[in-house]
């Protein structure tokens, strides 16, 4: 009985993590300035993926990073622009900020990108009626948490009914399933907040 509510538990406050972001926004009278957050924080994500701290950007893979951008928002940024940014990097980011742990090389990338973003935004925002692009940006967040939400729920089942079978290799299950729990939370967020990068520049084109 207590193992059955300690695997609730673990649920409960996944749920009030995901719903406390959900409920921000609906209730937010304007989703724009969390949006620009969210976008900021995969760029941040995405950038860590594509290069390192302790590499030249020559070793980076800018390939794949330009690639990604310019599947997910209408920039047409070439590689070379940002390897121009990553070159002209000096300042170290604040300890504590979202750029902790970057070096001045990804920082400025990270600030490249963003703003190429905000600037396109920005010219989307003059060409679209505002009321309808308000509605259409809390849809495409809330419709990417609900989505992958519903799909994590699934996983999440799974993982618990499939735990339980450790415990013959001489591992608490609980300790397992928390460790994964975790792991798998994380990418969820990731998840939600890329696919909201991925769906808005298209979701209002699509829904006006």
């Amino acid at each position: 009985r207590k193992r059955t509510l300690e695997y609730d538990d673990v649920m409960n406050k996944q749920r009030e993590v995901v719903y406390g972001f959900r409920n921000e926004i609906i209730h937010s009278e304007d989703v724009r300035d969390r949006l620009m957050d969210v976008m900021e924080e995969v760029v941040v994500q995405k950038v860590s993926q594509f290069s390192a701290a302790d590499t030249s950007p020559e070793d980076w893979n800018l390939r794949g990073l330009a690639d990604w951008v310019n599947l997910n928002f209408p920039l047409g940024l070439p590689e070379g622009e940002i390897a121009k940014a990553a070159n002209a990097g000096e300042e170290t980011p604040v300890p504590g900020s979202l750029f902790d742990g970057l070096s001045p090389a990804q920082f400025s990338v990270c600030h490249f990108i963003s703003n190429s973003i905000r600037g396109a935004y920005k010219l989307k925002v003059e060409c679209e009626n505002p009321e309808a692009l308000g509605a259409i940006e809390r849809y495409t967040i809330l419709s990417a948490i609900d989505k992958l939400w519903q799909e994590h729920l699934y996983g999440m089942d799974s993982l618990r009914n499939s735990i339980g079978l450790r415990a013959y290799g001489q591992r608490d299950p609980l300790i397992e399933y928390k460790a994964e729990a975790f792991k798998i939370f994380e990418e969820l967020m990731v998840n939600i907040k890329t696919e909201i990068c991925h769906n808005i520049f298209r979701s209002a084109s699509s829904l006006m």
